[in-house]
């Protein structure tokens, strides 16, 4: 499962992910995840593909 969500640098810093939890953690930028989503799509879940495509329709 992704989980994603919008949050500004200071408060980024101060997230901490259970990495027994977590198996990646990545911050990107919307325009970025659109990109690599576009470029390999199989490598994300359908909603977050269905999301990220709306969100730039």
């Amino acid at each position: 499962m992704v989980f994603s969500g919008w949050c500004s640098g200071k408060t980024a810093s101060l997230i901490r992910p259970d990495l027994e939890e977590a198996v990646y953690v990545e911050w990107i930028e919307l325009e970025g995840l659109h990109r690599a989503v576009k470029a390999e799509p199989e490598k994300y879940t359908p909603s977050l593909r269905a999301g990220i495509i709306k969100i730039f329709q």
